[in-house]
């Protein structure tokens, strides 16, 4: 039996003195994750798995329904254990999926920049986006230049979706500078009147990001008729 939750958002209208409803729905189901993908490399995978925990986090925002329902899906974003697949490669959709192995998970960020939920590092929750920047010794960009970033990506397509826009990462004390590709998009609290004494809408940004550097070739210049081996531990 395959359970999961099924959105719809209603209206009603009137016309000649009769009342009608109309409505629209869809699966509240994750876009299902692809195994043995690396948020290290870019590939078509890390799009699918990273549009799947960006969708799955977006309309757990959306569709809370009360402020205790928001906090819940913000401490699932943060705290949710990081989705491993079955011995077989298998994935049960019914399964949630705000986070999949192999560094896949989503930040969340409200209006004045302060994160909200944040799926790798709890402890940053409450910061500032300036504050967790300069705390994670990350020096190719400030957290006010990714906040501009992210607020023109999701502003740019807010009504198609959210967006892309590239950064580059370079973390204190390291040499190496990458590029990240990050995809970020809106989210609203909007609860229906009568469940709060105001009207309230929230608007929140929902990001997340995968490294842009091709994935290695798997063996591509071993001699021929060389057998690849399994790593020692450590490496």
């Amino acid at each position: 039996f395959n359970e999961y939750t099924k959105v719809a958002y209603m209206i009603k209208v009137s016309k000649f003195g009769r009342f009608y409803y109309a409505g629209v729905g869809y699966n509240q189901k994750p876009l299902p994750p692809l195994n043995k993908i690396s948020a290290q490399y870019s590939s078509a995978g890390a799009v699918n798995n990273l549009l799947s925990v960006v969708g799955l986090a977006q309309t757990g925002i959306n569709n809370a329904l009360s402020s205790v329902e928001l906090a819940s899906v913000l401490s699932d974003i943060t705290n949710d254990t990081a989705y491993t697949f079955g011995d077989d490669g298998s994935w049960s959709p019914e399964n949630g999926a705000l986070k999949i192995r192999d560094g896949f998970f989503a930040q969340v960020i409200d209006e004045n920049g302060i994160i909200v939920a944040h799926g790798s590092n709890p402890d940053l929750v409450g910061k500032t986006l300036d504050e967790a920047v300069i705390e994670s010794k990350i020096e190719s960009v400030s957290g006010y230049q990714l906040f501009e970033m992210i607020k023109n990506a999701a502003d740019a397509q807010a009504y198609a979706g959210g967006s892309w826009f590239s950064f580059k990462h370079k973390v204190s004390g390291k040499a190496s500078i990458r590029d990240k590709l990050a995809f970020a998009i809106k989210a609203y609290y909007q609860p229906p009147f009568g469940v709060s004494s105001t009207l309230i809408k929230d608007t929140y940004y929902v990001i997340s990001d995968h490294f842009a550097d091709p994935k290695p070739a798997v063996c591509g210049s071993c001699p021929l008729h060389s057998q690849c081996m399994p790593p020692a531990e450590g490496e």
